[in-house]
């Protein structure tokens, strides 16, 4: 609200569009890629976090915390000496700070709430290939728009444009993750697919980034150890 007021706009006289409400039961599948000691597929990347196994909130996280936290020093000791890329240091340094020389832009929770709107509107629990592919069109159009125009007046905001990049580029990759699992299962709903396909039962939808390009792929879900399914039937 104070950024609106200081952009001259009065919410009592002015015209404005409100966003509709998602319906709840929003389904948490997406997340990082670890194996059983939450190891990332880059060296030396390890991910914890109420969101990275696809959900479970504070519980997850915490539980996971600890476990890795138990292994760090074993871990630490066996590391090596880390190797910088100085080009990469750079070329990263300037994108993070290209927003400080950018005046009478665009603010980074403009643009974010853009990219959340567009995600509301085209991937939520209703989706359809035409509505995933506009989706991920106006994503486009944001990104190639809008994100150089980000602006940042103090560190703050720098950081704040910094995490709406992230969270651009985390949306292209869900919505792209939706269009290859042509299937309704559970509360992921797709209009033109509504039945359950058996043979993605127990498959991953995983993306990573060759050469510049995401590659996406389908993989076997992680199975529990046999000790944790002593009982089962």
């Amino acid at each position: 609200m104070k950024i609106a007021e200081d952009r001259g706009f009065n919410r009592r006289t002015h015209r404005y569009e409100l966003m509709a409400l998602k319906p709840a039961g929003h389904n948490r599948i997406s997340g990082v890629r670890v194996n059983e000691d939450f190891k990332a597929s880059l060296k030396g990347l390890y991910a914890v976090g109420d969101s990275m196994p696809g959900g479970g909130g504070g519980r997850a996280a915490g539980a996971m915390g600890l476990l890795l936290g138990n292994s760090l020093p074993s871990l630490v000791k066996g590391a090596m000496e880390p190797v910088v890329d100085e080009g990469q240091v750079e070329s990263q340094k300037q994108v993070i700070l290209a927003p400080r020389a950018v005046k009478g832009g665009t603010e980074p929770m403009e643009l974010e709430c853009a990219v959340r709107y567009a995600c509301e509107r085209y991937a939520g629990i209703i989706k359809s290939e035409g509505k995933l592919r506009e989706g991920l069109r106006r994503l486009g159009s944001l990104k190639r728009v809008f994100l150089p125009q980000l602006m940042a007046e103090n560190p703050h905001y720098l950081m704040r444009c910094l995490e709406a990049r992230n969270i651009l580029d985390m949306s292209e990759v869900t919505l792209q993750g939706m269009l290859e699992r042509k299937e309704t299962r559970g509360n992921f709903i797709r209009l033109d697919y509504p039945e359950t396909d058996p043979s993605m039962g127990g498959k991953l939808i995983c993306q990573r980034v060759e050469d510049g390009k995401a590659v996406i792929e389908l993989v076997e879900q992680i199975g529990l150890k046999p000790e944790y399914t002593q009982g089962e039937k």
